[in-house]
């Protein structure tokens, strides 16, 4: 889910900061891997025709004991924009197949972690498709 809050004081007086946060309702996910093994992925996306590290994203989330976010953007009313507070993981890539990359971390420290994959053809994403695992 994908959730925009504005603070109050943006409300009252005007001036504040609106964030956007990914937000996974479950503290944990299913598919848990040991740091102490290689970790790669093949990502599939509509071509491989991009350079992997413009469109896949390998992030940290910050967990609670209900659910797993990430702010991914921050606006404040005097119009500066950040990309947000992702910590993204290190990885290399090599193209796989006709559209598809091989992904292999680079750095393994624990946590819960998300991948999205972006799509450079499409103007107007409106859903965005959240890969979760964690290392331990």
């Amino acid at each position: 889910m994908m959730r925009t809050r504005v603070n109050a004081s943006a409300i009252i007086v005007g001036i504040g900061k609106a964030k956007t946060k990914i937000i996974i309702e479950s503290p944990k996910a299913a598919v848990r891997l040991n740091k102490d093994n290689d970790i790669c992925f093949i990502v599939r996306a509509v071509d491989n025709n991009s350079d992997p590290i413009s469109i896949i994203n390998i992030f940290r989330f910050e967990s609670t004991g209900k659910r797993r976010l990430a702010e991914t953007a921050s606006v404040s009313t005097f119009g500066s924009v950040k990309s947000g507070k992702l910590e993204h993981l290190p990885y290399t890539a090599k193209k796989y197949g006709t559209n598809s990359y091989l992904i292999k971390l680079s750095e393994k420290p624990e946590g819960e972690y998300g991948i999205t994959v972006k799509n450079p053809n499409t103007v107007d994403e409106k859903n965005i498709i959240v890969a979760t695992f964690a290392i331990e």
